[in-house]
């Protein structure tokens, strides 16, 4: 099955933190050129900045580094459209509240967990972007990208060594580069990062034809907010103990999962069979903010006991989460599952979902 349920809105839930980048934006406030940390110098003397009308700008050949800034989540949301939408097929528009809730979920501040580089001009080239990894203590899952015009000189290594430098308290970053970005994969291979792993991203482009399952004897579905917290936990531990990022929860998790403004109780279910919960499906409705009004479920948390599976059970209670979400107007979905977890890829293909790329993990020590 899928990675279950993701313990802190992660990585897999978000566009952005699956493939963040920048392009040139030219309606800067004076206050994001604040805070600069030492200037660095780009490996060729100059460089050339493509401007908004397509004519080219000759800028010297120093970058500056600065801190993030609350001032700067709706440009950072227009930079990451511009620049996924010309290589990511399965790009969806964002928006700044989008960003501002990512930073809060994380318990992240802009201006202490992302580097921005500027060029002379103060024109943004490139970005860190970093929060501690919940699930590994002592690690960063961080995104680094530089715009398009601007590799090979020297920005993004700048930037991975200014967040290193930055962040000694803690042992490694991990990098996340989607699979279709191979210039970020061998820009990660050429700084000593280690691959340690992959996520399939899965998508589901309609709900159209879904329609509620026909009930299986002995076998119940009813909503998760009613049910024991910890069988709910323990279920889940079981189903993925050692797998690839699963960090165990407790029955407080979802406690305090059921109190999130996110929380749908018709989309998360259980199943039972003979009086035990043999089976869970955990779904949520991505808000993108105002720049979207596609509604995406995100299949967050989904298994079936070892002891119960090749009975239908997990076929049965995700075309039930879907048919619901499909009910409440919900026109698409998607989820996250390891890359070499091929009984469940086989189960998603069979509903219809299909892969749009891999999320591949590469880690770097930070030395001390």
């Amino acid at each position: 099955m899928n990675q279950g349920l993701f313990t802190d809105a992660t990585k897999m839930v978000y566009p952005w933190e699956s493939s963040f980048n920048v392009y040139v934006n030219q309606s800067l406030t004076d206050s994001l050129l604040s805070q600069s940390y030492p200037r660095h110098r780009i490996a060729e003397p100059s460089i050339r900045l493509i401007s908004h009308d397509g004519s080219g700008i000759n800028v010297s050949g120093m970058i500056s580094l600065e801190k993030g800034s609350n001032d700067m989540l709706e440009d950072l949301a227009d930079l990451y459209n511009a620049v996924t939408s010309q290589d990511d097929t399965d790009h969806r528009d964002i928006d700044g509240d989008y960003l501002r809730l990512l930073f809060s979920r994380h318990g992240s501040k802009p201006e202490e967990n992302a580097i921005l580089a500027r060029d002379s001009e103060g024109r943004l080239i490139g970005s860190s972007v970093f929060f501690p990894d919940r699930r590994r203590t002592g690690e960063l899952l961080m995104r680094l990208h530089v715009h398009p015009d601007f590799r090979q000189q020297g920005i993004g290594t700048a930037l991975l060594e200014e967040s290193m430098d930055q962040q000694k308290d803690f042992d490694a970053f991990v990098c996340i580069v989607p699979s279709f970005r191979e210039y970020a994969i061998n820009a990660a291979k050429n700084w000593g990062c280690v691959k340690v792993g992959g996520l399939k991203r899965m998508v589901l482009r309609s709900l159209r034809n879904f329609t509620h399952p026909t009930a299986i004897p002995e076998y119940e579905i009813r909503k998760a907010e009613g049910v024991d917290s910890s069988q709910w936990a323990d279920l889940q531990n079981r189903l993925f103990e050692g797998h690839f990022r699963y960090v165990p929860v407790t029955s407080d998790f979802y406690e305090e999962l059921r109190k999130r403004d996110d929380f749908v109780g018709e989309l998360s279910l259980v199943g039972t069979h003979n009086g035990e919960i043999v089976s869970y499906c955990h779904g949520r409705l991505l808000d993108k903010g105002e720049a979207s009004e596609e509604k995406n479920l995100l299949i967050q948390g989904f298994g079936v006991a070892s002891q119960d599976r090749g009975r239908g059970f997990g076929t049965h209670i995700l075309k039930a989460v879907l048919a619901r979400a499909a009910d409440m107007g919900i026109t698409r979905s998607s989820l996250l599952v390891h890359s070499e977890a091929e009984p469940a890829i086989s189960l998603y293909h069979k509903l219809g979902y299909r892969e749009v790329y891999t999320l591949l993990y590469f880690r770097k020590a930070i030395e001390k």
